[in-house]
């Protein structure tokens, strides 16, 4: 059966709203200003923007809102790693008071710390920082990985699904994000629009937005549209007649190369045959799974990744 708790996002009451959750200002060591920043997403079609400017929050109190975007407080902060690995770098969301990552004694302090302030907190860019699993599996309480950063794409180290993919088996189950984690402005086009996560929220305010995450009520890409998403009890006949119960998982995309279907047992692949593009896919789960979680290829390669969802048997 479906793991209680778990909420279909693609069923789920509110709005798709899309988000980069991972931006730099020249209040730390972006190219424009914070102004400049908003300004960029607003007219790119972006919904939401979380301001994460290293070590410190950028003030946005003198910051002329577009009537469209939330702009989120947040912070980028680097706590060392007392596990022998490189420096964390954690993407808190909803933080409006400053935390002094070079001052705590453990990672687990500042993760603890933004929760307790209202906020949330995800492992930026595994892969680039070349976290290993003794790096990453310590932490606890924090909502998720940043599977895609497509700032990182500069040295082909932008795609972190290895890293999720060990977290889901090794330690539990959790939401991912896509971000672009800009520093450069939006005319070089180097480190802009690339990546995003979709939420969906019921309304475009800071609680709205942080309880649907917290929820993992969102989708990340950086290309393919995920339409819809549905699970289906199914039965299955053995070698004896006799019925397995296990469940049919579909799901419809925009125009795609293939799909896959990824768990902790065993997956499916489903391509795309005689040059007609997929636009739904589906797949029997393998009895014993944990989770599946879909990921969408389009003709280009860029990625869709669906968030897993959880079984019980």
């Amino acid at each position: 059966m479906i793991a209680s708790g778990w909420k279909n996002p693609f069923v789920a009451s509110g709005r798709w709203r899309r988000a980069n959750l991972h931006t730099h200002t020249t209040a730390s060591d972006g190219k424009v200003s914070l102004q400049e920043r908003v300004n960029e997403y607003a007219q790119n079609g972006y919904d939401i923007l979380a301001i994460t400017d290293h070590h410190a929050v950028t003030p946005l109190d003198k910051l002329h809102d577009p009537d469209s975007m939330l702009v989120l407080p947040g912070a980028e902060l680097h706590p060392a790693n007392p596990y022998g690995g490189s420096t964390y770098h954690l993407i808190c969301l909803g933080l409006t008071q400053a935390l002094d990552a070079k001052r705590a004694a453990h990672p687990q302090e500042i993760i603890d710390g933004v929760n307790a302030r209202g906020g949330m907190v995800y492992l930026a860019h595994p892969y680039w920082c070349r976290h290993a699993l003794s790096d990453l599996a310590p932490l606890a309480r924090h909502a998720g990985v940043e599977v895609y950063n497509y700032n990182c794409d500069c040295d082909g180290r932008a795609d972190s699904t290895a890293s999720w993919d060990e977290l889901l088996n090794r330690v539990g189950l959790m939401p991912a994000i896509a971000n672009d984690d800009c520093h450069d402005a939006a005319v070089a086009r180097t480190d802009t629009f690339g990546a995003w996560t979709w939420i969906r929220a019921e309304s475009l305010t800071a609680t709205s937005v942080l309880e649907a995450l917290r929820a993992g009520l969102n989708y990340s890409s950086c290309g393919p549209e995920v339409k819809g998403l549905t699970v289906e009890d199914h039965a299955l006949k053995n070698a004896s007649g006799s019925a397995l119960k296990t469940h049919r998982i579909r799901v419809t995309t925009s125009p795609a190369r293939e799909v896959f279907f990824v768990s902790d047992v065993s997956g499916g692949h489903v391509q795309a045959r005689g040059g007609r593009p997929l636009e739904e896919a589906e797949y029997i789960v393998r009895q014993g799974a944990r989770y599946v979680r879909i990921e969408v290829v389009d003709f280009d390669g860029r990625k869709a990744w669906v968030n897993p969802v959880p079984f019980t048997w």
